[in-house]
């Protein structure tokens, strides 16, 4: 018999993992408020409103996440390459398993901070958008922003009740919002645009400068 088979399995519980996630969310962002929650189905949902960014929070939680989702087959699996191997004080090994079912993640947009966007959109625009209009003035403003160098209107969520421009706009503001960390001071290193007159702003927070 090989040596895995005498490796012990140690299982984490969804209850006390929820705690590992909580535990380490507050020492990578101090600040930022995250509710961790168990919900029926074996999964562990993470929200939080500004702050650090989706793939952020992925990076950091990932090593927590039991199941994984193959969407192609629409099949949900036991990850195998989260297994944590320890070594023991006394010189045994186990494996370390977590019980937490899909990890996913909902990060919020502050109203504070849609504000914010919205004047930044309109001033990268070049003039005021109607954000309870579903016309041209917002898919204009997303070519300008040219998001992911796609058309105008490409990727952006239209209201299907037809009730206003809402959720297109929405969309726009949160596709803005998608890159940038609001948990910490931005060092200024993710690129910036132009917005005419001798300033800028950097890419990563928004911040105003002037181009030097």
């Amino acid at each position: 018999m090989t040596t895995e088979a005498f490796v012990k399995t140690r299982w984490i519980s969804r209850v006390e993992t929820a705690k590992l996630i909580r535990a380490k969310l507050k020492q990578e962002y101090p600040g930022v408020k995250f509710s961790v929650r168990c919900a029926r189905g074996s999964a562990t949902y993470v929200n939080w409103t500004d702050g650090p960014t989706s793939a952020q929070v992925r990076a950091t939680v990932d090593e927590f996440e039991s199941d994984g989702f193959d969407g192609m087959q629409d099949l949900r699996y036991t990850r195998e390459d989260n297994v944590a191997l320890v070594a023991n004080e006394d010189g045994t090994l186990e494996r370390v398993r977590y019980l937490s079912g899909l990890i996913l993640e909902q990060r919020n947009v502050s109203e504070e901070w849609a504000r914010e966007l919205r004047d930044e959109i309109e001033e990268f625009n070049g003039e005021a958008i109607d954000w309870l209009d579903h016309g041209a003035s917002i898919e204009i403003a997303a070519f300008r922003l040219n998001f992911h160098g796609t058309p105008p209107g490409t990727g952006l969520a239209r209201d299907s009740g037809g009730g206003g421009g809402c959720n297109y706009a929405q969309s726009l503001i949160w596709q803005l919002a998608a890159g940038r960390d609001r948990s910490r001071p931005c060092d200024h290193g993710l690129g910036t645009y132009g917005v005419g007159n001798g300033w800028h702003r950097c890419a990563g927070c928004g911040l105003r400068c002037q181009t030097p």
